[in-house]
């Protein structure tokens, strides 16, 4: 989930709110206010990230703002934020382990990823208590055990990582230059820089792969929010049922969903859903929305792989 934020009591371990999810855009407002008032080339010079609504940072603001008592709570100290690693390290270990690893921290729109640790100055511009934060360690180690109390014995919790930097390292993607492109909820390609994060001119992430030992691995990412997710879109799923013949119903029809896909490459980052230019909207069936969406994420998956590899002086060839 790596952006999805959780802010809870660390005396009862309760939540304060629902969990914002990285697709939430309620957000978008907030991140255009700050980037028109000129902080967008400090937080990607620092993250690596552009000013978005996607990563964790105003999403902690908004709660913060919006939850009654939270920002006094939070500044006493008595509020915990996490990712969903953080989350449940918390709960396994019964609230002895606040902890996150780098791959997770680096989405936050907090963390310095060249100095592997959070940034002070970009504390102050989200108004993000020091005190609320997980301690980051690497991806590989043994963050302590699960409680007891849970029935499962004294397990170690002893690995930690992003879902898309899980992948990458997963699909063998372990030295500079080798790349992993996974289509599920959305489409997201990462390219393995080795220990040197290096800046896009392409509108792509820097990010951190992953921390082994002592060795910090960085990788290029570009992402598209949704791909298998337009399945689930519109109450699809409640209309026609987990089991649908999608490829027959695609094959009937032919429309664009690329204007509606938001996009995080070099085309920009729509803070909006654009469903104009598309003719996609609430009134469009079941087979129009699996028809654009696969006649788009093939084509927006290409380019982004082509702006990847433009990033580190490759170019991508067709076969």
């Amino acid at each position: 989930q790596r952006e999805t934020t959780v802010i809870w009591e660390r005396a009862s371990g309760r939540p304060i709110h629902r969990a914002i999810v990285w697709q939430d855009r309620r957000t978008a407002d907030h991140c255009r206010a700050l980037a028109e008032a000129g902080h967008q080339a400090l937080i990607q010079a620092r993250t690596g990230l552009v000013l978005d609504a996607y990563f964790s940072a105003s999403k902690i603001h908004w709660l913060l703002e919006h939850v009654p008592g939270a920002r006094a709570r939070a500044n006493a100290g008595k509020l915990a934020f996490g990712t969903v690693d953080s989350w449940l390290i918390w709960k396994l270990t019964g609230g002895t382990r606040h902890v996150t690893d780098v791959s997770n921290a680096s989405r936050t729109m907090l963390f310095d990823i060249h100095r592997c640790a959070w940034d002070e100055e970009l504390l102050r511009l989200f108004e993000v208590p020091v005190s609320m934060l997980p301690e980051v360690r690497s991806s590989s180690e043994v963050y302590g055990p699960a409680s007891t109390s849970l029935g499962l014995g004294d397990i170690p919790i002893a690995g930690v990582a992003g879902d898309q930097q899980a992948a990458l390292f997963g699909q063998m993607c372990r030295q500079p230059g080798m790349s992993k492109n996974t289509y599920g909820t959305g489409c997201f390609l990462l390219l393995n820089t080795g220990e040197t994060p290096v800046p896009s001119r392409h509108g792509l992430l820097t990010t951190v792969a992953w921390r082994i030992g002592d060795v910090t691995t960085y990788a290029l990412e570009g992402s598209v929010f949704v791909a298998g997710a337009a399945v689930h879109a519109q109450g699809l799923r409640k209309s026609y049922g987990e089991r649908v013949a999608v490829e027959v119903f695609a094959q009937r029809l032919g429309s664009k969903l690329d204007p509606v896909l938001r996009l995080l490459d070099a085309r920009g980052r729509e803070q909006a859903f654009c469903d104009d230019e598309s003719g996609l909207n609430g009134d469009c069936r079941l087979a129009h929305t699996f028809a654009a969406d696969g006649d788009s994420s093939m084509p927006v998956g290409t380019e982004i792989c082509a702006n990847v590899f433009r990033s580190v002086g490759l170019t991508l060839m067709k076969s």
